[in-house]
């Protein structure tokens, strides 16, 4: 398994669908271990519009407010971020405080849980850019 990147070649793009046109919001997700805490395992991260890599488990568990932060209207958007993006990434690899794995992954399940709605009909994109080879 890899260590989280700001490489585009190593994330997807999810077409959330959801707009009039079904075109957006997009949201991106790694898969990988943040390095240095290996022992943890592989976990999947999304990127919030700020440039930082979260749990996956720690998004779902946030109200649709907070989700939002993590919805990009445009590939343009997500390719903007990139760009900007330092090499290595900023991670906040951590469960919030006081939630367990389990009560997170229950709250990724809910009914009202808006990103969860949306990834169920969501579709993977490729970047603008992006190549899928790794020399």
């Amino acid at each position: 398994m890899r260590t989280l990147t700001n490489d585009p070649r190593d994330l997807e793009v999810l077409n959330l669908g959801s707009s009039a046109t079904g075109h957006g919001p997009f949201v991106v997700r790694q898969e990988g271990y943040v390095r240095g805490r290996e022992e943890l395992g592989a976990d999947r991260f999304f990127l919030r519009r700020d440039g930082v890599w979260v749990l996956n488990l720690a998004v779902c568990a946030l109200p649709p407010d907070g989700q939002r932060a993590f919805f990009f209207e445009s590939l343009g958007d997500v390719a903007a971020l990139l760009e900007d993006l330092p090499t290595g990434p900023r991670v906040e690899p951590d469960i919030p405080p006081g939630l367990t794995r389990a009560a997170a992954l229950a709250a990724f399940h809910r009914d009202d849980n808006l990103l969860w709605q949306r990834m169920t009909r969501a579709s993977v994109h490729p970047l603008p850019g992006a190549d899928s080879d790794r020399s």
